[in-house]
């Protein structure tokens, strides 16, 4: 048996499946709903456009270097490398309550990339720097991310992640190409997915 009501969005609920087992009738002010919206967003086109690509704005602060033959392990922290995070798998649930308020929780799978800057010496080129002067290269940073989404606020952590060098000095960086892993937090911001879906 299936019931249509009007809610924010026409909606299907399924009494058959509904958290609470009795019919909406029943139910008290301020209970939260689990059901699918039957949205333009829920089909895999909506009229006139394509589906919103599930982009969102990423930076990782916190990354940990694994030990190499040239240094020890070695984490760092700094909000220099915000940058895209594109999901290719989401498992996306919303809440609704009779309050009116609504809860979004999302777990996705990504890849992320962004620009970063980095200084480095002779220490970190393996002697190719000569003298005791810093000199900043720009970098590609990249990582597959697990995600994990509540209204729109993205907490991430990267499992593996490379940086690759532009530059000749780069391309001496002890830990160019080399794997690193970390945590992040983002943000879904909603005029990304209507610039994309222009």
């Amino acid at each position: 048996q299936q019931l249509y009501i009007r809610f924010e969005d026409r909606i299907r609920l399924d009494l058959a499946t509904t958290a609470s087992g009795v019919p909406p009738k029943q139910w008290n002010r301020g209970q939260s709903l689990n059901y699918t919206p039957i949205t333009s967003n829920s089909l895999p086109f909506k009229k006139g456009h394509w589906k919103p690509l599930p982009i969102s704005l990423i930076t990782i602060p916190f990354k940990v270097r694994p030990k190499n033959k040239y240094k020890s392990s070695t984490a760092s922290s700094g909000i220099n490398n915000l940058g895209f995070n594109l999901n290719f798998i989401e498992f996306e649930r919303n809440r609704y309550f009779w309050t009116g308020f609504k809860s979004n929780h999302k777990f996705s799978l990504g890849i992320w990339a962004a620009p970063m800057v980095e200084k480095l010496n002779s220490e970190t080129t393996k002697n190719y720097l000569k003298d005791e002067n810093e000199v900043s290269q720009f970098f590609i940073s990249t990582g597959l991310t697990i995600n994990y989404t509540y209204n729109n606020i993205s907490f991430s952590f990267v499992p593996i992640g490379f940086d690759y060098a532009t530059s000749t000095i780069g391309k001496e960086w002890i830990y160019n190409q080399k794997r690193w892993w970390g945590f992040g937090i983002g943000l879904e911001p909603k005029f990304l997915q209507s610039l994309m879906n222009k």
